[in-house]
């Protein structure tokens, strides 16, 4: 039986920084471009992680209150210790919906969809998650891109991953050592591999940020050694 994709089902995560400008530019995208949905009915998980040295970190309770101006209920988690894994792990775990739409707070959905649109991905039961395709060309596998998530697989990563790896990284050698789901259980929409539907607005931030990811094994963000500011 289907469950349609709609208020009574569905929860939003997500994984934020003390980056006010940029949660909001993401929420009001995907609030004004996802119809259908009342998302003063919606409940979101957000994790918001401290800068080093807890740098801008009075900017973590403005990004919670941008939060509850998008969402209906909003639990806000603001840990002493930042961690990317963590912060996955620990919104993850909260899921108690079939849907999860995960959604870091760095953004931009460049199309409008109505969100029945969404509910015909999950009738086989082996697809475990819907992600819409933010860059070209790449292979089927799990993403923390902008994505519908069943709930259940949301709960099983979180109690299987660790916290010392790329959370991205973590939960696709899970999948992989333990060969319980394949590539046809994520989907990437559209099909179209060069048709692009969501926008990543964190890159340039970070260009004009002191503040740095890191690369594949991305876990804690890290200050640049020299201030962007003195460069010629």
């Amino acid at each position: 039986m289907l469950h349609p994709i709609d208020e009574n089902t569905l929860s939003f995560t997500t994984t934020a920084m003390p980056r006010p400008e940029v949660v909001q530019a993401t929420y009001d995208s995907f609030t004004r471009n996802l119809h259908g949905l009342d998302f003063g009915r919606v409940t979101l998980y957000i994790n918001i992680d401290s800068f080093p040295e807890k740098r801008d970190d009075y900017k973590r309770q403005e990004v919670a209150e941008i939060a509850r101006r998008y969402f209906g209920n909003v639990v806000v988690n603001m840990p002493d210790t930042p961690s990317f894994a963590a912060a996955v792990k620990w919104c993850f775990s909260k899921i108690e919906t079939l849907y999860n739409f995960h959604l870091e707070d760095d953004w931009e959905l460049l199309t409008p969809f109505h969100i029945a649109s969404f509910n015909q991905f999950f009738i086989p039961p082996h697809v475990q998650q819907l992600a819409l395709r933010s860059r070209v060309n790449v292979r089927q596998d799990f993403f923390l891109c902008p994505s519908f998530i069943r709930g259940t697989f949301c709960r099983e990563m979180s109690e299987k991953m660790n916290i010392t790896d790329n959370p991205e990284v973590g939960i696709r050698n899970i999948k992989n050592s333990e060969k319980i789901y394949h590539k046809e259980s994520f989907v990437m929409y559209p099909f179209d591999t060069q048709s692009l539907i969501v926008r990543d607005i964190g890159r340039q931030w970070v260009k004009s940020s002191n503040y740095e990811r890191g690369g594949t094994n991305f876990v804690q963000w890290g200050v640049r050694e020299t201030d962007f500011t003195h460069k010629k």
